[in-house]
């Protein structure tokens, strides 16, 4: 009866272990961290943002995974540039976050003649961006008056004429930034009957560019094209801009990660209207007041990335 008894509780004792993915030896656990979802690029004077970070152990010899949800931060305050990693105390164990300080961030501005400036390049938003900022950012202006995603529409109405195929797209990628913006679709509105078919399509091959010439690395901020006033001296339709464009803006955001702005509910929402933010008599382009608005909007995204 004893020996019955015995075999019973040897297989309940096997059951278990097996159930727990290993024998009876005493696991030797490593912590594995995964740092993906996490900020790793900073600014000097940044603190570390933990946000993201996962951590596991797992067994060397049977491979039995824990996920571990408290750990603590052992440095990280006041980055400077001298420091390429960060370090945490996970389960009694120290783990090492490398990470990569900079003076300033390298930004990008690419589109059209709402970037550029129009007739007013000193008072484009790019301009503007660093009086909002806390920290100060790189700042190069990336952008052509008349310039679509397709070609179609604008000043060219060509698709040989494309964003991508102009100097001002050599000009972005030889920067070398570390966050590029992205503001064109205003103008392939115009050209629209033309451009419906490229736009997404298009926008794409320009994104999937800067990830391969910049690396997996490099942030983008999507900008959704704010409305047009109707009429307007450009014949920029409004809701063109509203119905076609800016759905496929937030789609390609959303699809690749990117950090949006949207123009068109941020202008919409403005109390009392967001005529003060378009130029009289034109219609189409930003006056000071909304390069500084849009500008403000930037900062505090760059802040953030």
């Amino acid at each position: 009866m004893n020996y019955l008894r015995k075999i019973g509780l040897f297989t309940i004792l096997n059951c278990i272990c097996l159930l727990t993915g290993c024998n009876t030896h005493k696991h030797d656990f490593e912590i594995l961290v995964d740092y993906s979802d996490c900020k790793t690029t900073y600014l000097t004077g940044q603190d570390f943002n933990p946000e993201g970070l996962k951590f596991k152990r797992v067994c060397k010899e049977c491979g039995l995974e824990e996920k571990l949800t408290s750990f603590v931060m052992l440095d990280g305050d006041e980055l400077t540039e001298d420091i390429e990693e960060v370090s945490v105390r996970v389960d009694k164990k120290i783990v090492y976050i490398p990470i990569t300080v900079k003076n300033s961030y390298k930004v990008a501005c690419c589109g059209d003649s709402l970037t550029y400036g129009h007739a007013w390049p000193n008072e484009a938003y790019p301009v503007y961006i660093n009086d909002y900022a806390e920290h100060v950012f790189e700042i190069k202006n990336c952008a052509e008056n008349g310039l679509s995603i397709t070609g179609y529409g604008g000043s060219y109405n060509n698709p040989n004429q494309r964003y991508q195929l102009r100097d001002v797209y050599n000009t972005s990628i030889s920067f070398n930034p570390d966050v590029v913006i992205l503001g064109l679709g205003s103008n392939d509105a115009t050209g629209w009957a033309n451009a419906k078919d490229q736009y997404e399509e298009r926008y794409k091959e320009l994104i999937d560019s800067y990830i391969e010439k910049l690396g997996e690395g490099v942030k983008f901020i999507m900008i959704v094209s704010p409305p047009t006033l109707n009429p307007n001296s450009f014949n920029i339709p409004n809701d063109v801009i509203k119905n076609n464009v800016n759905p496929i803006q937030r789609e390609l955001a959303e699809e690749y990660g990117m950090e949006m702005l949207d123009l068109r509910e941020l202008f919409e929402e403005k109390e009392g209207g967001y005529t003060s933010f378009i130029r009289p008599g034109d219609g189409v382009h930003l006056s000071v007041d909304g390069a500084k608005f849009v500008a403000e909007q930037i900062a505090q995204i760059l802040e953030q990335i």
